[in-house]
Order: structure tokens, then C-alpha cells, then sequence
């Protein structure tokens, strides 16, 4: 935190009298809103709240910006995948393999590891299929479909 010291204080009550409300806006437009000042003179930095990032957030972001050769990386898919793993093998719901083949291919397709993405859709579909859910298999399809003409439209 940062105080105006009491020459400061006066000095800027010199200056803008009794325009207090002027002096607010031009210090919040200088400062872009970022700062506030209570009336101890005290200039605190605004709070911001930031969005954590959900693990996967968190593994779309390392898996663009370090790709998987980053043993960081490395580490933290190889994490998420086995909690996956085990959630599914705690799951009662048959569809959970499904999900999370799906869920591991989106997330690989919107790091941009197409290849990857395809794979795990294509398990997702064949899991759909051998399991005769045939509504969710169409809607893998669908989305399959759907992903390989946006990257046709992209080349």
C-alpha cells in the first residue's frame, strides 16, 4: 500500500480546494479505476477477483503455451489422467468411460492437438457403439463431423 505523506496531502488539497469530486475522477482516470483513496488518504489497490482456472482450463493452457515435451506438463496430463481414470473406475453411471474419453478429446482438440483429439473421440464413439447407445454415439459422430469441417474451413 502506498500513503500520500501529510506534504502530499497538502499540497493536493492546495491545489484542487474544493473540487474533491474532479480530483477523484481525474486520479480514477489516471489511473485507469485502479486505485481507490479512503478518505485517510490511503491509496490501496483496488481488489480484483480473478477466475481460478479448473484443472482443465489449467492443462489447455499449459499443453499451448509448453506442449508435452514440458515435463510440467507432462505431469500434471499424466495427473489429470489418472484421477480421470479412477473417477470413472468409482463411477456407476456406464456412460462415464464415454465422458471421459470425450472429455480428454475436447480438451486435447482446443489445445490444438488434433491428432490426439481424434484418437479420443474415435474410442468415445467405438465405446458408444459396442455399448448400442446409439444416440450418443450419433451425437460423437456429429461432433466429430462438425470439428473436421471447421478445420477444413481453416486451411
Amino acid at each position: 500500500m502506498a500513503y500520500f505523506t501529510a506534504q502530499q496531502h497538502r499540497l493536493v488539497s492546495d491545489v484542487i480546494g474544493n473540487n474533491q469530486k474532479f480530483f477523484f475522477a481525474l486520479l480514477s482516470k489516471i489511473n485507469q479505476g485502479k486505485f481507490i483513496i479512503n478518505s485517510k488518504y490511503m491509496m490501496e489497490k483496488e481488489q480484483k477477483f480473478e477466475t481460478k482456472e479448473n484443472p482443465e482450463q489449467q492443462l489447455v493452457r499449459l499443453l499451448k503455451e509448453k506442449r508435452t515435451e514440458d515435463p510440467e506438463t507432462k505431469e500434471f496430463l499424466d495427473s489429470w489422467t489418472r484421477e480421470q481414470e479412477q473417477m470413472v473406475e468409482k463411477s456407476t453411471d456406464p456412460e462415464a468411460p464415454i465422458q471421459f474419453n470425450l472429455r480428454r478429446a475436447r480438451l486435447y482438440f482446443e489445445a490444438g492437438y488434433v491428432e490426439e483429439a481424434f484418437e479420443n473421440f474415435e474410442s468415445a464413439r467405438m465405446q458408444a457403439w459396442n455399448e448400442q447407445r446409439n444416440e450418443l454415439y450419433q451425437a460423437i459422430m456429429k461432433e466429430m463431423d462438425e470439428l473436421e469441417d471447421s478445420i477444413e474451413k481453416q486451411k
